[in-house]
């Protein structure tokens, strides 16, 4: 009888611990999140913010080394494996429109993605004494591994913690100065980088917060400084935004 008595009783501590579990792992699938791929929420999920790059001295020389960009993003996954993501940058002189597709895996509050982006980038400047126009292909495979965090933590504990790590590499390029114009047609290995973001979400609105560092070559993105450098440089990145 007693022995029954524990088998019945291990056996509640154990159903209870996975519906604990289970209910923690929706909690976090509920999270809407524009860079996670922990979230089972099929909706679109739009997100708007400000980025600052900091260039290396020995790119911008005298030129402006702090660059700020407005950046906003789109999210839709579906067939709760897929994330496809879009995303473009405007400051006139360096633009961007970048979109891909992520397979992600989800393991409890933990989400793994595997995928590919392909952007699109373009610059101008004229004035009366000078012309430039600048665009070019770019494609950038990475991997992603994610947290969720269940309700009920500290506040400065985020949502979602993701980590991102992708490669650069540069395909097509057109520059042209004046007269003189440039064509590069190979596909180049520029450099790597890596993305932190944590992820703060409210009834109706989220915060995000993304530090990243990019090892690149001279970057494609910051052209009117017309480096000969070959060499590799740190780009460093903050991000300020919100999610809708």
């Amino acid at each position: 009888m007693r022995k029954c008595i524990q088998r019945i009783l291990l056996r509640l501590i154990l159903v209870s611990s996975v519906a604990v579990q289970a209910s923690e792992t929706e909690k976090t699938k509920s999270h809407r999140s524009l860079f996670s791929p922990v979230s089972d929420n099929s909706d679109f999920t739009f997100g708007g913010g400000v980025n600052v790059t900091v260039i290396p001295r020995r790119i911008a020389e005298n030129t402006l080394r702090v660059i700020p960009m407005a950046e906003f993003f789109l999210t839709k996954r579906f067939l709760k494996a897929f994330q496809w993501e879009t995303s473009a940058g405007i400051v006139v002189v360096r633009n961007y429109f970048s979109t891909g597709l992520y397979y992600s895996y989800r393991l409890n509050a933990w989400s793994f993605g595997l995928g590919d982006k392909i952007e699109i980038w373009g610059g101008f400047l004229e004035n009366t004494s000078f012309s430039a126009v600048a665009y070019s292909l770019a494609q950038h495979p990475g991997v992603i591994v994610s947290h969720g965090f269940a309700p009920g933590n500290p506040p400065w504990v985020p949502s979602t913690l993701t980590l991102r790590g992708f490669i650069n590499v540069s395909g097509y390029q057109y520059t042209k100065v004046g007269d003189a114009a440039f064509v590069g047609r190979g596909r180049i290995f520029t450099g790597f980088g890596v993305d932190l973001t944590m992820e703060y979400n409210a009834p109706n609105y989220g915060v995000f917060f993304t530090a990243r560092i990019n090892y690149n070559k001279a970057d494609y993105g910051f052209w009117l400084a017309f480096t000969d450098s070959n060499l590799f440089y740190v780009y460093p990145t903050l991000l300020l935004g919100m999610r809708f």
